[in-house]
Order: structure tokens, then C-alpha cells, then sequence
């Protein structure tokens, strides 16, 4: 009798583990054989379904595409439909990303993966014929990163320059949800915001539960980045499902300057 070279346990132990996960073994020498495999390997992924998700294969010898599913992205869930499969660039390694929008980006190793947010899934290799030759799952990168549970949310673009109690938007908590603000980043300023004064709160009020005024006087450059975080990290207000972080100009920069203000915190089960 043939054995497997890796360890196992015993057959018994084996049955027993696989009744537990609602599994049955296919009966040897049974004219319905094929059958019982089938619903088997139904059975395999069925149990296996969410490693299924957002996986690239290939359902041609020169093209791949994204198996669907449900998926979560900063704190949001998800649902990918696949669309149409795609033809990689001969000779190369392409790239193949999650992109914010729930929508599949791909591109050449040469140009890198994109700098802006986004869910690594594969690596492809193709050869000179257009064949897909290997294909690198990557989305381990994601699930097994390990990190304190802060998030970024989101970002927006917020004119500096602004009159005086301008509101703008930056991150709506979604529905069974409520979320724990940690910091509020800015960066990719276009000019010195040394001048500016901002809040950081609930848009349609006073805007200032998270942090009250603060001059914006460490950044003297574009190269500058900040972190504005709360006064009262004891003491801080829940943002509810459907409220919005915003930021409040309180005191424009007196003359123009944008900046990229970005949420971080963590998201909880309302």
C-alpha cells in the first residue's frame, strides 16, 4: 500500500475531522463516483470561500481575471462583481490591484504599485507568445499585516484660504458603524500655511469636538507634513453612523494654500 510522505494523523481521526466541517468523503467503487467528487470539491470551496475572494487566475492561457466576493476596504464592506477577463503586456509583469472604487487597476512592473490607496492582489509574469506564465498571489501582503487597528479613512483636499467657518468634509462613518478618531494627518500642502487656524469635529456644528483651534504654524513649506491630534484623548466625542469629520477654517492663511487632511482612527461595530 502506497503512504504519503508527510505526517498525518490516523484515518479515523481524519474521518471525524472532516464530518465536523460538513464534509463527506466520495465512496470507492460506486457507479456515482464522479458525482460524489464533484459535490466534494463543492464542499472544499464552499468551506474555503472567503480565501476565494479577490483572487486572480487565469481563465485562458493569455488573460486573467478577479474572482468576486465580499471584501473589506478602510473599514467599508464591499461587494466585487468580476467583469471581463484582461489581456496582460507581453513580456513584462504586471501589476493587478484593488482599487478604492471597487473597480480592478493593473499596470507594468515598471511603474510601480500605486502611491495612493489600494489593495494588493497578484503578480503576473507573461511571455513573449502573450502567456501568462506565473501568477504571485500577493494579498497575504494585506492579510497578514499586523498593525494597532488604525485605519486611514479617507482624505479631501481643503482650501487653507478659505473664509473664516468654511466646512469641509474629509470622512462619513458608515451605517452599523461608529468611529474612534485617533489623528488627522495634512500633507501635500501647495504653499506655507503658517498662517492658518483649523477644528477638527462634527461638520454642521461647531466642528471643534475633536480638536479646537490650531495654528497651523509648524508648516512653513510644501515639504511640511503635521498631526493634529485631540487635547482630550480621555475625554473624546464618538463619531455616530452618517456624521461626517470635518474641518473648520477658522482663520484663512491669507493667501493661497491647499493641503490634504487624512483621518486615522479605528472602526467599531455600533
Amino acid at each position: 500500500m502506497y503512504e504519503l510522505d508527510n505526517g498525518y494523523p490516523d484515518e479515523a481521526d481524519i474521518d471525524s475531522v472532516l464530518s465536523s466541517l460538513g464534509l463527506e468523503i466520495p465512496v470507492e467503487n460506486n457507479p456515482n463516483f464522479y458525482g460524489q467528487f464533484k459535490r466534494f470539491t463543492w464542499g472544499l470551496v464552499n468551506a474555503a470561500r472567503w480565501a476565494f475572494t479577490l483572487g486572480v487566475y487565469c481563465p485562458s492561457a493569455t488573460t486573467f481575471n478577479v474572482r468576486g466576493g465580499d471584501y473589506t476596504f478602510a473599514g467599508v464592506t464591499k461587494t466585487y462583481a468580476p467583469g471581463s477577463a484582461i489581456d496582460p503586456t507581453d513580456i513584462d509583469t504586471t501589476y493587478i490591484w484593488m482599487e478604492p472604487d471597487n473597480t480592478i487597476g493593473s499596470g507594468i512592473d515598471g511603474d510601480g504599485w500605486p502611491t495612493t490607496e489600494h489593495i494588493k492582489l497578484a503578480e503576473i509574469d507573461v511571455d513573449s507568445d502573450g502567456v501568462i506564465t506565473d501568477v504571485r498571489d500577493q494579498r497575504g501582503l494585506v492579510f497578514l499585516k499586523s498593525d494597532s487597528g488604525l485605519i486611514l479613512l479617507g482624505s479631501a483636499t481643503v482650501d487653507l484660504n478659505a473664509a473664516a467657518d468654511t466646512e469641509v468634509g474629509v470622512y462619513t462613518v458608515p451605517t452599523g458603524k461608529v468611529l474612534l478618531l485617533d489623528h488627522v494627518l495634512i500633507f501635500t500642502l501647495s504653499d506655507d500655511a503658517i498662517a492658518a487656524v483649523v477644528t477638527v469635529g462634527k461638520t454642521g456644528g461647531t466642528c471643534d469636538e475633536f480638536a479646537g483651534d490650531q495654528t497651523l504654524s509648524g508648516l512653513d513649506g510644501t515639504t511640511k507634513t503635521g498631526k493634529i491630534v485631540s487635547a482630550q484623548p480621555l475625554g473624546q466625542t464618538v463619531f455616530a453612523a452618517g456624521e461626517t469629520v470635518g474641518v473648520e477654517i477658522t482663520t484663512p492663511a491669507g493667501a493661497a494654500c491647499t493641503a490634504i487632511f487624512a483621518p486615522i482612527g479605528i472602526l467599531a461595530d455600533a
